[in-house]
């Protein structure tokens, strides 16, 4: 990975994407923890007990270059606070080191990216100017002295554990020091002359997506009609039944998640059938190399360990991503994913992708995916494109649909919104083609900026 693209990076994504309002400061997050707090007790997802391991600050670090070395205060400190802190999507962005990058910075709640001080500046789609109040600065501040450690060992670590023990939380300092990135190689599969590398289990949005691309791959037409939507519709509905059943509520999501991916590879998916706030950053540059990544605190537990400045998540409360209750399993287990963070590669061309949307991240994929690879659309219609989605939380699936389509019958009760909807994702994507150059899209559906080198 070249030296730039690492830096964008490492500093587009917030490594735990935290939500604080624009208006920060003392009396805003006074004001916002006791309105969160209030509803503690009537959403069973909220609270300290719901907090889990925030486990993307090392992987981010590292990959930023960063670990423990002893860097300048200001570059740790500028490249700590994007990914830590939460504004507008502003972008500083123009590498130092050869060679172009297109950026695309997709986000479930406002977050700040920021790199290093000698790039220049672009700012994307800023709505309004945020500032980072209260201890959050401080917080930074110890992150940018003592790196990776202050957080998971040092006086952060001892906050937030206290702050989970008080609450009758389940996060310990043990917890928190024992965490370690694990590298894994990414699930591969072959999309018409694309080769797409997604997100691995335990994680089961990679799996997910590319099994829901490869059962719908044997249908040839390049356009939405109603045959096509029933196949698009039958994928769904046999993957995520598949989920449900299978992955929802397996100690080890690996082997039934290949299974998947080799069901929907050799057809059989369909045919047995027929008898659950995010932020994505995609990179690409002019050297064929591509990033795209995903980071989530889920909504928020409502809880900020005193003098820190930072909302814990509340990955263990989200019943998209554990269906088990509050009480995940054993000891050390990782909890699984919808994120689908993806990048494909052909002759030529890189393209990095990934959205935000619980349980809708892979079918809002699917939908572009298809669009984009096999259909051929333009990058901004096969983004913009309406979506459906088969909702299985319920009791009984429902299909869900933008309007524009042209349905099929289906025996599912079907929805119908009345335009695009943020309920679909937020598909973004950088692609990079050694023939036509840089292009990048960011979903209408959700807020986000873009920067192409090619388009100034």
């Amino acid at each position: 990975m070249s030296a730039a693209l690492a830096a964008v990076c490492g500093l587009l994504v917030a490594a735990a994407a935290r939500e604080l309002w624009a208006e920060r400061g003392e009396r805003a997050q006074l004001v916002a923890r006791r309105r969160l707090r209030g509803l503690r007790s009537r959403l069973p997802g909220l609270g300290t007990a719901a907090g889990a391991e925030p486990g993307d600050l090392p992987s981010r670090l590292r990959r930023a270059g960063l670990g423990d070395r002893t860097r300048p205060r200001d570059v740790v400190l500028a490249r700590v606070a994007c990914a830590l802190s939460a504004m507008p999507p502003a972008l500083l962005v123009a590498p130092a080191a050869p060679g172009r990058i297109a950026v695309v910075v997709l986000v479930g709640v406002p977050i700040a990216a920021a790199a290093l001080p000698d790039l220049a500046i672009e700012r994307l789609a800023t709505r309004r100017r945020a500032r980072i109040g209260g201890q959050l600065p401080d917080s930074l501040e110890l992150i940018a002295r003592e790196g990776a450690r202050a957080f998971y060992e040092g006086d952060l670590a001892i906050a937030m554990a206290a702050h989970c023990r008080e609450g009758d939380g389940m996060l310990t300092r043990e917890d928190l020091r024992n965490y370690r990135a694990i590298e894994r190689e990414p699930l591969v599969a072959d999309i018409g002359d694309w080769h797409l590398a997604s997100n691995p289990p335990p994680a089961v949005g990679g799996a997910m997506l590319t099994a829901m691309l490869l059962a719908f791959g044997g249908h040839d037409t390049k356009q939405w009609d109603s045959e096509t939507l029933e196949r698009l519709i039958e994928t769904q509905r046999a993957c995520l039944d598949f989920r449900q059943s299978c992955l929802d509520l397996a100690d080890d999501v690996s082997p039934d998640a290949l299974r998947l991916i080799d069901d929907a590879r050799s057809g059989r998916l369909l045919s047995r059938w027929t008898s659950a706030s995010t932020v994505h950053t995609s990179v690409v540059d002019d050297r064929g190399t591509g990033c795209a990544i995903t980071a989530s605190s889920g909504y928020g537990s409502g809880e900020m360990p005193a003098g820190t400045g930072l909302w814990l998540n509340n990955c263990l409360g989200e019943i998209e991503l554990n269906r088990r209750g509050l009480d995940a399993g054993p000891v050390g287990a990782r909890l699984p994913s919808n994120m689908a963070p993806s990048v494909a590669r052909r002759e030529g061309a890189v393209l990095a992708v990934g959205s935000p949307g619980a349980d809708r991240i892979t079918t809002a994929m699917q939908q572009f995916l298809i669009n984009y690879l096999q259909f051929g659309m333009p990058l901004d219609a096969a983004i913009a494109h309406p979506r459906v989605h088969v909702d299985t939380s319920g009791d009984v699936p429902q299909l869900k649909a933008e309007s524009g389509l042209d349905l099929p019958a289906v025996d599912l009760p079907t929805s119908i919104f009345p335009e695009l909807s943020m309920y679909f994702g937020g598909v973004g994507v950088a692609v990079f083609d050694a023939m036509n150059g840089f292009d990048v899209a960011a979903d209408p559906r959700r807020e986000g900026g873009v920067y192409n080198p090619d388009a100034r």
